[in-house]
């Protein structure tokens, strides 16, 4: 069987004659075979003439096919105008059938558009061959229930032609074949209604600069005189007739305004305009000009061209006389030469008349007649160009519906690129609660493709697999051997017909962008699925072999792999294409991670595993990266489904590197979730990675088994977890993973922040690592570096320029979703520099916003930060049972360990004990606070507890231990660099003012 060729939307025909068995019954089967030759060369005459083609005789019924080899925008209501005449056709054949046999043939017709795939192009070498598809069988089923002599129209076919039709709906019909009922409508007629883009209705925007070019022409034919043409030329859907309609409105006033339509097919086309056109001027009857012109003009006249186009001439300049004359010939490029011929003659031999011949014309014009555009006087040549995003919306919000909806225009704005047809029709679909893009657009699209040249065709193919935008460099690779294809002179003349238009580079490449994203997509959407995956995978290789961007390489191997599945493909070749590019796309989810874009860092693993479900060594790579996503999303049902499998299968293939990063990735995400068991067995499943990983020289593992053993909540000196994360952060480097450096250079600054680091050492750190991530683009790198700048700057005492900081670093989180413990952070430390400046009351819902964040999200230890911060709020505006509920709360949830954590739990519990009357246990709570922290090497929360155990002192009564709690918190504080808590604790010693 012959390969498909292409996919194309085509319109079928389906009719057959109703009751045939009686009829050859009742006939001799001589007469009977002559009566259906007859029928069937009559029935080919009418499906031919309206440009469609038989596809094939079946019994007595016929099979016509619209869209095969050529499409043309009007498939579909060139089928419904052909089964029309075909009715018309079958009665006047039944009069002879009648007076012959004694009887009559009645005919069903079914007509209904939609997808097939077509094997041969249509081209010579290639002939158009079978056409199949669901689409077909649809069209028999109309026609099987349709009442003799009806025509039946599927769903896609109205939706085409409604406006050029009366219909009556039939409701949706149960057939055979289709698992839903199908919608189908009962043509009546066709409906004689105004051309379309001429009502003049609705707002008309922009323009401004083009109607003017018109106002300025009419004003030079009137004051020279003589005859000026203008042609506005621009692709379909651009708004020509709108625009036409609004000029000749604007001029309906001072001359007579005559229209004349071009049609694309039918009989006696060639000189329809010029009889429209010659119909609606008011012409002086009693002139022998005139009269002759008429003659010459009528549907009968043997009038020679010549003579024809004299007669027109004389006709415009006999009206001109009278007053100026606007002639408008619409859809110039679908002109017969002949008729082209006339408006040239008329356009260079009249004079001394005001005649403006105003042509409307898409780009194809000048292909055929190139001479058209050639300099000449008196003529000029407006390109209209697309609306601006601006102009598009405003048209936009004319739609009741739409009126009030911005993201809604602003989704069309977007789609439509400023072609007002494509706005306007896809501000209808939407308004009626549909997605996707109507089929009138589509097919106006596939229209357009179809007039194609094959290498012209061919060449944008290729580009279409690249994309929106492409370049010439990897189109000519993607193209390869073709002798007889010239990319440069194809381009040029893609160019010409405004389907491309050139892209400034700054790589220095000739690139492209096709002139519509709908038109890249409807030349992707005919391509046969064995075209497009051959060409994803060799431009995939193309990608590679450049070291492009990893989920770019992902993503055309996995749309290859994709169009080879979707054909039923499962040989060795397929296998190995979806394990590759299931390879890259873990590896584009490991690069997500690493930016800390989990959604889409979930969206590519999931893909990545779908892709390798057949390569189960592959799979356990994934499942341990999915398990880290879910869990970074709040997930944590789905994060465990993906750890038990990981775990499951390493476990069955013996792979103990594997099992580990299953349990390491598990084990810090149930620490962070508040899961004391797990934050217990973390030294000894680091110890156990860092003893493994050091004999398998895997760099990137070694380096996360180094930071998990660094883990604050599993780690006596923070000192020695900062010498473990350097240690690491080399490691990452020479192993080259990005998502392992990120990840380190967060846990790097977080320990610094709340270790023996002075902030001004800090400080120099969060700058390197701010430059860091902006040379790299990566955000998160970027707002985490912020927010470390805000902690240096809360502790030099500068709350406002820290509050500008951390505003900024929200900004930043806010638009990265996902990131909820960054949130929670944020708020934490805003709400910890209020608490400093005794600002309570701004203090308290920053906290409480802090609590919702971390809650909802499932962050368990920062959810404890933010509490334990609110109680120590609490205390300072004297409300201790709130604070003493708050305690509760964290002793009920378990999460009173960790040694900073723990320290200021206690320090909240002596102030407690303090004011219950018991200073012996507030005392006692106090020092306990100092001594978990003892050797930890965390400066500030030390200083911290020593502030507060000297408080207690002082309350009990001993000011000599007081004092010396408050010197050491002090020293430490000014060995951290921590202003605000030098100054205060200072104040407390000395009495002297803060500065």
């Amino acid at each position: 069987m012959p390969q498909v060729a292409q996919r194309k939307t085509v319109t079928v025909l389906f009719s057959d004659l109703v009751e045939s068995t009686q009829i050859a019954e009742s006939i001799d089967p001589e007469a009977l075979a002559e009566l259906l030759d007859t029928y069937f060369t009559e029935m080919r005459s009418i499906i031919e003439r309206h440009g469609g083609s038989v596809e094939k005789f079946i019994g007595d019924a016929v099979v016509g096919m619209f869209g095969v080899p050529a499409t043309h925008e009007d498939d579909a209501l060139r089928a419904i105008r052909a089964a029309l005449a075909m009715q018309a056709a079958l009665d006047a054949v039944n009069e002879d059938v009648e007076r012959r046999h004694g009887l009559r043939l009645a005919a069903r017709i079914g007509i209904n558009t939609g997808s097939v795939a077509v094997t041969g192009d249509g081209s010579g070498s290639q002939p158009a061959g079978m056409a199949l598809g669901h689409a077909m069988n649809m069209a028999a089923r109309l026609e099987q229930a349709a009442a003799p002599a009806e025509v039946l129209i599927g769903e896609t076919t109205h939706e085409l032609v409604a406006a050029f039709i009366e219909a009556e709906s039939v409701g949706p019909l149960k057939v055979k074949g289709s698992s839903v009922p199908i919608g189908a409508w009962r043509v009546v007629a066709i409906a004689e209604g105004a051309h379309s883009g001429w009502e003049g209705e609705g707002l008309f925007v922009g323009r401004e600069k083009e109607l003017a070019a018109i106002e300025a022409a009419f004003a030079s034919a009137i004051s020279e005189p003589a005859c000026v043409v203008v042609t506005v030329v621009a692709p379909p859907g651009m708004g020509k007739s709108r625009f036409a309609a609004e000029a000749t409105r604007r001029l309906a006033g001072r001359a007579q305004i005559a229209v004349g339509r071009c049609v694309p097919y039918g009989e006696g086309v060639t000189y329809a305009p010029l009889l429209e056109i010659a119909a609606s001027l008011q012409l002086p009857q009693e002139d022998e000009r005139v009269a002759r012109a008429r003659e010459a003009l009528g549907e009968s006249a043997l009038a020679s061209p010549d003579e024809r186009a004299w007669a027109f001439k004389q006709m415009l300049e006999t009206v001109a006389e009278q007053s100026p004359v606007v002639a408008v010939v619409d859809d110039l490029h679908w002109a017969e030469p002949l008729l082209i011929d006339v408006l040239d003659y008329v356009v260079t031999l009249s004079a001394q008349r005001p005649i403006l011949l105003l042509c409307l014309s898409r780009p194809d014009l000048f292909d055929t007649r190139p001479e058209w555009a050639a300099p000449r006087p008196h003529a000029t040549t407006i390109r209209l160009e697309p609306l601006t995003a601006g102009e598009t919306d405003t048209l936009l919000a004319t739609n009741e519906l739409l009126a009030a909806d911005a993201v809604r225009r602003r989704e069309i704005v977007e789609i439509a690129a400023g072609v007002p047809l494509f706005a306007e029709q896809m501000a209808a679909l939407r308004s009626e609660g549909h997605a996707g893009v109507p089929p009138t657009i589509r097919a106006l699209l596939a229209a357009r493709i179809d007039r194609l040249q094959a290498p012209e065709r061919l060449l944008l193919e290729r580009a279409a697999i690249q994309g929106e935008v492409f370049d010439r460099e990897t189109l000519a690779a993607l193209v390869g051997e073709q002798p007889e294809l010239s990319v440069g002179s194809s381009l040029m003349a893609l160019v010409r017909r405004e389907l491309i238009r050139p892209e400034r580079a700054s790589d220095g490449r000739e690139r492209f962008r096709f002139s519509h994203a709908l038109l890249r997509d409807a030349i992707y959407d005919q391509m046969a699925h064995r075209l497009r995956a051959e060409l994803h995978e060799r431009y995939a290789d193309r990608l590679a072999s450049s070291q492009s961007d990893v989920e770019m390489i992902a993503h055309h191997l996995e749309r290859a792999h994709w169009e080879r599945s979707v054909m039923g493909a499962s040989d060795a070749d397929s296998v190995s294409l979806g394990d590759r590019a299931g390879t890259a796309l873990h590896a584009a989810g490991r690069k997500a991670l690493a930016r800390k874009e989990w959604r889409h860092a979930l969206n590519l693993l999931e893909r990545a595993r779908a892709v390798l479900s057949e390569s189960r060594s592959s799979e356990l790579g994934v499942l341990v990266d999915l398990m880290s996503a879910h869990g970074e999303l709040g997930e944590f049902d789905a994060a465990e489904a993906a750890h038990g499998a990981a775990l499951e299968s390493a476990r069955a293939a013996g792979d103990t590197s594997r099992e580990l990063r299953a349990e390491m990735g598990w084990a810090q995400l149930q620490v962070r979730r508040g899961d004391v068991g797990w934050q217990q067995r973390i030294p000894e499943i680091a110890e156990r990675a860092v003893e493994h990983f050091s004999n398998t020289g895997s760099h990137a593992d070694l380096a996360n088994a180094l930071l998990m053993q660094a883990n604050p909540v599993g780690i006596s000196d923070l000192a020695d977890a900062i010498n473990l994360i350097r240690a690491a952060v080399e490691l990452a480097e020479r192993a080259g993973d990005e998502r392992l450096q990120i990840e380190l250079w967060d846990e790097l600054g977080g320990v610094m922040i709340f270790g023996p680091t002075p902030y001004q050492e800090v400080g120099e750190f969060v700058e390197y690592e701010i430059d860091w991530a902006r040379r790299r683009g990566i955000a998160f790198t970027e707002a985490d570096g912020l927010l470390g700048r805000a902690y240096v700057m809360a502790a030099s005492g500068d709350g406002e320029a820290a509050r500008q900081a951390i505003a900024r670093v929200r900004t930043l989180f806010a638009e990265l979703p996902g990131f909820v413990s960054q949130l929670g952070e944020t708020d934490i430390l805003a709400a910890s520099i209020e608490q400093e400046e005794r600002n309570i009351e701004a203090a308290e819902p920053l906290y409480r916003r802090a609590l919702e964040v971390l809650e909802n999200g499932g962050h368990a230890l920062w959810w404890r930060g933010a509490a334990l911060g609110l109680a120590a709020m609490l205390f300072d505006a004297n409300r201790p049972e709130e604070a003493r509920a708050i305690l509760d709360e964290v002793d009920r949830r378990g999460l009173a360990w960790g040694a900073r954590p723990r320290s200021r739990y206690l320090q909240a519990r002596a102030r407690l004990a303090m004011l219950d009357g018991n200073p012996g246990l507030a005392l006692n709570l106090g020092r306990e606070a100092v001594d978990v922290l003892a050797k930890l090497h965390a400066l500030q929360d030390e200083a911290r507890a020593r502030e507060g155990l000297g408080d207690l002192f002082a309350q009990a009564g001993d000011h000599g231990e007081s004092a010396a709690q408050l010197n050491i918190a002090r020293d430490l504080y000014a060995a951290k660099g921590y202003r605000p808590g030098e100054w205060r604790v200072s104040a407390k010693l000395e009495g002297s003012p803060r500065p």
